[in-house]
């Protein structure tokens, strides 16, 4: 059992062991208003188990995917679209949004999500994290090493190789712009 902290930490300086190449329906550095549903494509080099986090311009984070009582697996070389038919939705915060994908070998079982069915206000169906004091604290560090491509070690894993954890993984990101689009 991993916190999503320790999963983004796990991976985050770390190379991939096979391809993943995710977008949104708008693309790498496209412009949506806040609200606004997209899509999320991709495809693994590799079959695993698919992960998402939403990180909003002001730092906050949710699991987007899986969503409570989902199939996360994904097929190797073959395209995949999440979510299905009630989308997801752009956070209000302007500036620059980004997913960050993840698909590993092995499943994770995520441990402080919030046990409550209505997920988080900004991301229907996404899962908030509940995080002890000093956990939100290390959080925090980890967002903010992560903006800035630093060295990232999660201190309850003593440096444990993600593959021993996770099996082969894969990671990437898409970026994206939230706020007002003028069409002059």
């Amino acid at each position: 059992m991993l916190s999503p902290v320790e999963l983004l930490s796990l991976v985050t300086n770390e190379t991939s062991s096979f391809t993943l190449d995710v977008t949104v329906d708008k693309f790498d550095g496209g412009k949506y208003e806040p609200g606004e549903p997209f899509v999320i494509r991709g495809t693994s080099a590799k079959a695993g188990f698919l992960y998402l986090f939403y990180l909003d311009s002001e730092g906050h984070v949710a699991v987007l995917f899986p969503r409570r009582d989902s199939d996360n697996r994904v097929p190797a070389r073959q395209p995949f679209q999440v979510p299905g038919p009630e989308g997801f939705r752009t956070w209000n915060a302007p500036g620059t949004h980004r997913v960050k994908a993840i698909v590993s070998q092995r499943p994770c079982l995520f441990s402080s999500l919030s046990p409550s069915s209505g997920g988080d206000e900004r991301q229907p169906g996404a899962q908030r994290f509940h995080l002890p004091p000093s956990q939100e604290a290390m959080f925090h560090d980890v967002l903010r090493r992560y903006g800035r491509h630093e060295p990232i070690r999660s201190p309850e894993l003593g440096g444990v190789p993600p593959q021993q954890i996770l099996g082969k993984f894969a990671q990437d990101e898409v970026a994206f712009y939230v706020g007002p689009t003028t069409d002059e």
